[in-house]
This record gives C-alpha cells, sequence and structure tokens, in this order.
C-alpha cells in the first residue's frame, strides 16, 4: 500500500520545500496533476515487495520487487516518473514508520518532508489514516493457520 500525506494550502504554498509537492487534492481547482511530474518515493524495504540492491550503484535501477513494478505501471499510465530511495541507516530500512516520516506524517501541518509518497508493504490502521492518504491494496495476502487433519477411520 503507499501512502500520501494529507496536503494543505500551507504546506502548498511554503517556499524552498525539500521536495515537489503533489499539488494538493485530486477534486481541488488548483490540482497540477500528474503529467510529467517527478514523485520522490520512500520505500519500506520488505520482501517481495521492495527489495533494494545496493552493489547496482546509484538510481532507480537498484529498486525491485512488487512495489516498484505497480508504481513503474503507474507512471507509464500516468506520463509521471519518480526517484526512488530508502532511509540512510539500513537498520531503518525496513522500518514502515521510517517511510511514513519522510512524507511528514505525524507532523503538524506543514512539517518538513523529504518524499511525496512512501510505498511498500505499509498496513492500513486508524491511527496512520488520521494524517495520510492509503491507496487501495494492490496485494491481498491470505495467510491462514494450517493444522493436520485427524485421521479418518473406515
Amino acid at each position: 500500500v503507499a501512502a500520501v500525506r494529507f496536503w494543505d494550502k500551507e504546506v502548498l504554498t511554503r517556499g524552498g520545500a525539500p521536495c515537489q509537492e503533489p499539488g494538493g487534492n485530486l477534486n481541488d481547482p488548483g490540482f497540477v496533476g500528474f503529467e510529467n511530474r517527478n514523485f520522490k518515493v520512500q520505500l519500506h524495504v520488505d520482501h517481495p515487495f521492495v527489495f533494494f540492491d545496493e552493489t547496482k550503484g546509484e538510481g532507480n535501477g537498484r529498486f525491485s520487487g512488487i512495489t516498484v513494478d505497480v508504481l513503474e505501471k503507474l507512471g507509464t499510465m500516468l506520463n509521471c516518473t519518480y526517484t526512488y530511495k530508502v532511509a540512510e541507516l539500513e537498520s531503518e530500512r525496513e522500518s514502515a514508520e521510517v517511510a511514513l516520516h519522510a512524507i511528514g506524517a505525524f507532523m503538524p501541518t506543514g512539517g518538513l518532508h523529504t518524499a511525496d509518497i512512501a510505498a511498500g508493504a505499509i498496513h492500513i490502521t486508524a491511527n496512520r489514516s488520521r494524517y495520510v492518504h492509503f491507496s487501495l491494496p494492490y496485494f491481498d495476502t491470505y495467510y491462514r493457520l494450517v493444522i493436520k487433519r485427524p485421521v479418518q477411520e473406515v
């Protein structure tokens, strides 16, 4: 699931923002759209959704997985691009909270952020929903507990 911070006029008009603002509410007449835009995406590394390979140098080629595939397909459909990044500290790359903080979740309105979108295996919770918009789930897991069937006598 991907998350995008709630945007407001203060955030959208702030000078010197660390990343390109998505443009506000999709229903707002001032929404700029996706076309020809580049969005910074903070990825939550969690296999099979996001893989990160530092040996592949710099850039988006270091990233793969289900989430990256979904974003690339959306980028083609919406005519936009993404710049992927992960937390600097290796110990924080598997933290959904770090990815959410990068988009300014849980911060006061107008708080600094370094990404437009947080993506990966990010679970929807009531608390998180107070601060960010979630996409519809793009992967359903049907985990089950499994036990052996009792032997039936014939």
